[in-house]
C-alpha cells in the first residue's frame, strides 16, 4: 500500500469514526499520532546498515544502549553507599556490572569494556565469586528497577 493509499484509508476511517463516535478523543489522538509517526521513517534498515545504526526515526540502537549504560552506571553510583556494587573482569570486550538490592536479588547488565573506567567505584570480583547469578530474567530486572 502506498502512503497515499494508506492516508486515504486512515482518512476514511477517521471520517467514519468522527461521525459515529464523536465523544472519543483517544482514538482520534491515536490516529493523529500514527499519521505523524508515519511522516518519519519508522524503521531504517537495509542489508548494509549495521545493527547499531538501525533507527526508529528518533534514536538508533547505539544511542539507546548508550543511554541504558549511562543510566545504570548512575543508578549504581547513587546506591553505592547502601548496596553492594560489583563487576566482573572483561571478557571479549564486555563485563557484567551488578547491584545486589536485597539478599539473593540482583540487577545486572553487560556493559562494553569502554565503560570500565567509568565504573571504578565498583569492587572487581574474581571468577566464581560469592555473588552467584540469581537466575533473574529481563522481567525480574524491570520489576526490581521499579521497586528501587
Amino acid at each position: 500500500m502506498t502512503k497515499s493509499e494508506e492516508r486515504q484509508v486512515i482518512s476514511n476511517f477517521r471520517n467514519w469514526y468522527n461521525q459515529t463516535h464523536s465523544d472519543s478523543h483517544i482514538l482520534k489522538s491515536a490516529i493523529s499520532g500514527y499519521l505523524t509517526l508515519r511522516e518519519k521513517p519508522v524503521f531504517q534498515d537495509d542489508e548494509e546498515t549495521e545493527a547499531g545504526k538501525v533507527s526508529d526515526g528518533y534514536h538508533t540502537f547505539d544511542e539507546l544502549y548508550e543511554h541504558r549504560n549511562t543510566l545504570f552506571i548512575a543508578l549504581c553510583k547513587a546506591k553505592k553507599e547502601t548496596n553492594i556494587i560489583w563487576k566482573t573482569m572483561p571478557d571479549n570486550g564486555w563485563f557484567i556490572m551488578g547491584i545486589n538490592i536485597a539478599a539473593g536479588k540482583q540487577i545486572t547488565y553487560h556493559l562494553p569494556q569502554t565503560k570500565w573506567d567509568e565504573t571504578n567505584f565498583c569492587q572487581v570480583l574474581p571468577p566464581y565469586n560469592e555473588y552467584k547469578f540469581d537466575g533473574h530474567s529481563s522481567n525480574d530486572v524491570l520489576d526490581r528497577l521499579k521497586g528501587i
